[in-house]
């Protein structure tokens, strides 16, 4: 074998040991970017999270970094709902809804929402221990017709209308939040 060969050989090894490299170390980098914060959020539909809490046989459902997509034909921050909503809910979810009185018949005690972003996030006719919300972000939160003992809202901004309406709740917390606009009334609070 002569000198030629043997350096162009040494270089092409070189060039693949180099090449191979550089490939492992920007998969690696591109798999970080996704992991630490440039990954898209899973989008959940509220109808999901209504068929989680009816059909769940937790006591906690947990939501984090999501996006809620609300895709009621309408909203809970309209003065138009009862029988209707309930109604409306059981088409989309394509089942019938037990009812206890005014709520809905569940197993879930508790609801946490954490770094979740949406347009629009309804609850209503639940009667539930604890609802809370950290780190979110949304336009509307339309809360109506709940029955719970803690209610805690933590870092949550709400970019439009901020709403209770007719519900109860016994522990009622919240801290560094950023309401637009907020209406709350018809409800009972025992500790604020």
């Amino acid at each position: 074998m002569n000198l030629v060969s043997s350096t162009k050989l040494r270089m092409n090894f070189y060039y693949t040991l180099i090449s191979n490299r550089l490939i492992i170390l920007l998969t690696l980098f591109l798999v970080n970017i996704n992991l630490f914060g440039f990954q898209q959020r899973e989008e959940v539909k509220l109808s999901q999270i209504y068929k989680d809490i009816i059909n769940s046989n937790k006591s906690e459902l947990v939501y984090t970094n999501k996006k809620i997509i609300n895709d009621f034909p309408y909203l809970l921050y309209d003065d138009q709902f009862g029988k209707n909503y309930i109604d409306s809910l059981s088409i989309i979810l394509q089942q019938e809804i037990e009812m206890d009185s005014s709520v809905i018949l569940s197993q879930v005690e508790s609801i946490w929402f954490e770094d979740v972003i949406g347009d629009k996030i309804a609850l209503a006719y639940l009667d539930i221990e604890t609802l809370s919300f950290f780190d979110v972000q949304v336009d509307y939160l339309t809360l109506n017709n709940l029955k719970l003992k803690q209610f805690c809202a933590h870092s949550t901004e709400v970019r439009d209308v901020y709403r209770i309406d007719s519900s109860s709740v016994d522990n009622y917390t919240d801290s560094r939040n950023s309401f637009h606009d907020y209406k709350i009334f018809h409800n009972t609070f025992k500790n604020h």
